[in-house]
């Protein structure tokens, strides 16, 4: 169980550092933001998820 709350961080912290990284690549870029902004959302989403499988 704790082998799997270790992946499952290591996860969502990929996911919101590609979010962050996504933004400045296409804000540079003078693109849209969105998908970086949805790779976050993913990462909150992700953590909210984790934290209510641990009160279980």
């Amino acid at each position: 169980m704790i082998a799997f709350f270790f992946f499952y961080g290591v996860a969502i912290l990929g996911i919101f550092i590609a979010g962050i990284i996504v933004i400045f690549i296409n804000w540079f870029q003078k693109k849209p933001i969105k998908s970086g902004i949805q790779f976050i959302i993913a990462s909150v989403i992700m953590v909210v998820i984790g934290a209510e499988r641990v009160r279980l």
